[in-house]
């Protein structure tokens, strides 16, 4: 959890997915490391820990409004931070070489957004001219 400083040998394993609820049988990938204090939140006082796409969040109980916000419970491996850390770069690097890639096509950000038009024009074409009849 954001902002816990306990070290992974002090940790307890929580499984995600009850091991009661599910007839005894658990899987490790069902399994994190809380350490004491956060695992008594989740097992005393209603939390849950729920895994979103990849991603782990600790639920709150409800409040007085019901609002339950995820709290993110980012990984300390440093592992997941590298993998993290380099797919950062690589969405950085792939902006960059879309970027350099319109602009070598003579594209510019503004032209892209407004359909090829660029400050001042118009893709609507002017109204026809009305002339008064006389008679």
């Amino acid at each position: 959890i954001e902002g816990c400083e306990c070290p992974p040998s002090m940790t307890e394993a929580h499984h995600i997915n009850e091991w009661v609820a599910h007839e005894g049988c658990t899987d490790l990938a069902d399994g994190i490391l809380l350490c004491p204090y956060h695992h008594t939140l989740v097992h005393t006082f209603g939390y849950r820990v729920v895994r979103i796409e990849g991603e782990y969040y600790l639920i709150p109980p409800p409040g007085e409004n019901g609002e339950r916000i995820p709290i993110p419970m980012p990984s300390k491996s440093p592992l997941e931070k590298e993998r993290l850390r380099l797919a950062g770069i690589k969405a950085a690097t792939d902006a960059a070489d879309a970027a350099a890639r319109a602009a070598a096509a003579g594209v510019t950000d503004r032209e892209s957004r407004s359909g090829g038009q660029g400050p001042g024009e118009s893709s609507v074409a002017d109204p026809p001219t009305r002339h008064a009849v006389t008679g």
